[in-house]
């Protein structure tokens, strides 16, 4: 059994979070040039939505939105319930409607700590760390049944989904494929090769 908190404070301590000022979250926005933007939120309770997108600050539609729930015994108290409209004010002062957000999607993903040791923690952890390179969140114990996270996906105004495989994959981001420079040289030759074979 690990502390939740200790787990959280390792995990901000270590991959540059920041707190929250509404609640005990901690948050991370990662960009970069011509990808999606990523928020990472961490916590000891459920995500509420209506804090992703607080005085405006952060859109999440357009983003990957990852949330990462220790919680003492494997349940959520996730909140779904978001204003959607968009307001201005008429001639008068009056708060008028003008449209609607766009809708967006949290993935939740709870951990039960009753059940996690020290080594699950680390694992989780540096999972963490490799969100901005992988661009999304892999559980690291989703091949242990008694261990691996329930992952929830969580739309504005909707009941929260249980995946039923407990795997969410993230159809937004494209794999990323490495290879060395003699590897790259080699698949350049057979195009060349193939290109001269078939004139």
């Amino acid at each position: 059994m690990i502390d939740f908190n200790n787990a959280i404070d390792n995990i901000r301590n270590n991959g540059g979070f920041k707190s929250n000022r509404y609640d005990s979250s901690f948050y991370r926005t990662y960009t970069s040039n011509g990808a999606k933007p990523i928020q990472v939120r961490i916590s000891n309770h459920g995500t509420h939505l209506q804090t992703w997108d607080k005085n405006g600050q952060y859109i999440p539609s357009y983003a990957v939105n990852i949330c990462i729930v220790f919680s003492k015994d494997g349940t959520t108290d996730s909140n779904t319930i978001v204003d959607m409209n968009l307001y201005n004010k008429d001639k008068n002062g009056k708060k008028i409607v003008v449209g609607e957000k766009q809708d967006y999607e949290v993935i939740e993903y709870v951990y039960n700590c009753s059940v996690l040791d020290a080594y699950d923690a680390t694992s989780i952890s540096k999972s963490i760390q490799n969100i901005w390179k992988t661009k999304g969140f892999s559980d690291p114990l989703s091949n242990n049944k008694d261990k691996k996270a329930k992952v929830y996906v969580l739309k504005p105004n909707q009941e929260p989904t249980l995946l039923e495989n407990n795997t969410y994959e993230n159809k937004r981001s494209k794999p990323v494929i490495q290879i060395s420079e003699g590897q790259l040289t080699q698949i350049i030759k057979e195009s060349i090769q193939r290109v001269l074979s078939d004139k």
